[in-house]
Order: structure tokens, then C-alpha cells, then sequence
């Protein structure tokens, strides 16, 4: 079962429960419609990361309620929830193992009935194989012939998800390519490729749902501006959330959701939202 990735807010209250007395989100209703780019700006504070975390399910409402494609939040499986979301966020983590194994592992949690098959093969040692020999010098696709239909999938998975997160080219131009070998952390790779990683691993089971956290907060505004130009080819077909900082990444969003102290103030598009000369334009300028 496919899910179409649409969410609706109903009267949404919520605090942290370390912190009741804070208000978090004040009685919020809104709509992230299916297969369109929504995007949640404000101030920090603003109750914009908290929607992720309800969305995902990390939390759940004190009050009010969350459908997603018209159930019941708290009634949908979380692992099924989950199996159909990619969150990317301001930090993301790799493993201590080559680029390959970094991109594939998004395909661990899918819930596609196609990827149900690839598991035994992301399980096994073959990928982290497949790497030593690539950075012994072998060809990539060479080397993951050898070892059967299932390992070649999830090579050209891996690879394609990384074209679409602009970070083949990167990839390919590094001595050892796919193969190279992250280090502890991530730290041979610079951030923003880092970021174009972590957005391959989220995009490689192809996710109905994408979820940005401030996902280019960190980045320089060259690195920033390839990211943004990545979402914008993978966007379509998807339900695509943006918790954005930096108002650049998000003026072609299907709708903006202007948030302060945890309440909607205004939403609209880009040029709507400008022509209103009201918050955003404020948080523009």
C-alpha cells in the first residue's frame, strides 16, 4: 500500500513535557496537502521543527489531531509511518563507511515491496565489499556483478538517488569514488556534500513524504543554492515539508506557512506573501 503523504493539523496543541508551561503550538490547524511543497518559516521558537516531530511522531498532540491521508496519526503503525518518510536534517550523521553503503542504508526502513527483497543483500557484507575493491581500483558496476542481480540493484539505486541530490559529481571525482570511506563523522567530506549525501540516503527508497529540518542552515550559499536546485527536480510526485531558516530555499513552494509563538500568522505563496507586505515580507527583507 502506497500512502499519497497528505497531513491535516485539526486544532493542534502541544507542549513539551518537560517544559508544560511553555506553549509550543497554540491550537494550530493547517494543511500539507499530498504531492505539493509546503513550507513552515519563523523565528526560532516559532513551533515550525515541533511540526516535524508530530509528523513524524517522535510526539504526539496534547490536544486536537493529526490525519495523515485521513487516519488518525496516532492510529497509523510507526514503523509503517516511518517506512514512508525521509527527514533530512541540519546535522545529519553518516556511518564510518564508504559513500555507497551511506546512500543504500536509506533503503533499510522502505516499505516498497520491491526494496522488501534488496534487505538480505544490504544485510550481507557485499556492499562493504563491493567498496574495498572499487577503492583497490575496480569498477564500480565490475565489482557489484560479481555479486549478483540484488547488488547491482542497489548499486544503480544508490547512484541514481545521488544524481538527484546533485552529489554524483562529487562522488566521481573523489580518488576512490563511491568507495571512499567517510571517516568518523563525515569528516572528509565537506558539509555541504555531506548534506547532499544525507539528501541521497533520504531519497533512495524514493519517499512519498520528504521532510527538510533546516536541512541547509550550515551551508554556504553555493552549496546552498545546488541543494536547492536538487529539491527542485525532486519535488514533483512527492509531499515535500521545508522547516527553512533561509527564505531562499523555499520561494517556489506551493504554499508558506508564516508561524510565530507557536500560531499561523499568514500563508500564501512567494508573490502572494510579498504583495501583502505582512510578516514574511518583513523576514524577507
Amino acid at each position: 500500500s502506497q500512502a499519497e503523504g497528505g497531513f491535516e493539523f485539526q486544532n493542534v496543541t502541544f507542549q513539551y513535557p518537560s517544559r508544560p508551561e511553555v506553549t509550543v503550538l497554540d491550537n494550530i490547524s493547517l494543511s500539507i496537502p499530498a504531492n505539493k511543497h509546503t513550507a513552515l518559516v519563523g523565528l526560532s521558537g516559532s513551533g515550525k521543527s515541533t511540526i516535524a516531530g508530530l509528523v513524524t511522531r517522535l510526539y504526539d498532540p496534547v490536544d486536537g489531531k493529526i490525519l495523515f491521508d485521513g487516519h488518525d496519526l496516532r492510529e497509523v503503525n510507526v514503523r509503517d509511518l516511518r517506512s514512508y518518510l525521509s527527514l533530512v536534517q541540519q546535522e545529519p550523521s553518516l556511518l564510518d563507511r564508504s559513500l555507497l553503503e551511506n546512500i543504500a542504508h536509506g533503503l533499510m526502513n522502505s516499505s516498497n515491496p520491491d526494496h522488501e527483497r534488496l534487505k538480505m543483500a544490504l544485510m550481507s557484507s557485499d556492499l562493504t565489499e563491493v567498496a574495498r575493491e572499487v577503492r583497490e581500483g575496480q569498477d564500480l558496476m565490475a565489482a557489484a556483478e560479481k555479486r549478483g542481480a540484488e547488488i547491482v540493484e542497489v548499486v544503480k539505486m544508490a547512484c541514481h538517488a545521488a544524481k538527484l541530490a546533485d552529489a554524483d559529481t562529487f562522488i566521481s571525482a573523489l580518488q576512490h569514488g563511491y568507495g571512499t570511506m567517510v571517516g568518523s563523522s563525515g569528516r572528509l567530506i565537506s558539509g555541504g556534500q555531506k548534506q547532499r549525501v544525507s539528501l541521497a540516503r533520504a531519497l533512495v527508497k524514493d519517499p512519498a513524504v520528504l521532510i527538510l529540518d533546516e536541512a541547509t542552515a550550515s551551508l554556504d550559499s553555493r552549496s546552498e543554492q545546488r541543494i536547492q536546485r536538487a529539491i527542485a527536480g525532486i519535488a514533483s510526485g512527492r509531499t515535500m515539508i521545508t522547516i527553512a531558516h533561509r527564505l531562499s530555499t523555499i520561494t517556489s513552494a506551493d504554499n508558506i506557512i508564516v508561524m510565530s509563538k507557536g500560531r499561523i500568522l499568514e500563508q500564501g505563496t512567494h508573490a502572494e506573501l510579498m504583495a501583502k507586505e505582512g510578516a514574511y515580507f518583513d523576514l524577507v527583507k
